[in-house]
């Protein structure tokens, strides 16, 4: 009986699984009943089966969704263009881009650190991580608030999952606090 009623399954593109075809003889009647056309089987009654639709190309192209892999060993990356500028009071404004073969998908965040140079030594490295998306032109930026009367030296990394980056060349800034 089971070589039949595949038979009769195949004959109207009704394929099913290997579970299904194992326990064939107890769900074979449920399977059938809900196809919709008629198929004749062995020591079965006409069962009315429905044929599958038959799929039909359309005018526009169907978009396949591609897996991107957009990780990078972000180890050996470094901003470029770091710029710092006085606002106004202790503000300033510290702007950056990536490298043109870095996409901003393969960066998570950013570290800004900076210290307070004063005339013989300077201080420990203050870290603030930043999350920021680029502008139109590619440029990242945030707003520092830093203490008035003090220089600072500025300094910008990258990180992803994988790790962080480079350090950024330094830029330097002088934070007058006048309004």
């Amino acid at each position: 009986i089971a070589p039949k009623a595949i038979e009769c399954l195949n004959k109207f593109q009704c394929y099913e699984s290997q579970t299904f075809r194992r326990n064939l003889y107890s769900n074979i009647l449920n399977i059938v009943e809900s196809r919709g056309n008629k198929c004749n089987l062995p020591q079965f009654e006409t069962i009315l089966m429905r044929r599958p639709p038959v799929l039909r190309p359309t005018s526009a192209p169907v978009k396949k969704e591609v897996e991107v892999n957009l990780t990078r060993d972000i180890a050996n990356v470094a901003v470029e263009n770091v710029n710092a500028e006085y606002v106004e009071g202790t503000k300033v404004f510290v702007s950056w881009t990536l490298p043109s073969d870095v996409t901003p998908a393969a960066v998570e965040g950013f570290k800004i650190i900076y210290n307070a140079l004063k005339k013989a030594s300077k201080s420990d490295d203050i870290v603030e991580d930043v999350s920021t998306v680029p502008d139109d032109d590619g440029l990242y930026s945030t707003t520092l608030t830093l203490k008035r009367t003090t220089r600072y030296e500025i300094k910008v990394k990258p990180y992803n999952g994988q790790g962080e980056g480079q350090e950024s060349e330094p830029v330097f800034i002088y934070v007058s606090g006048k309004k």
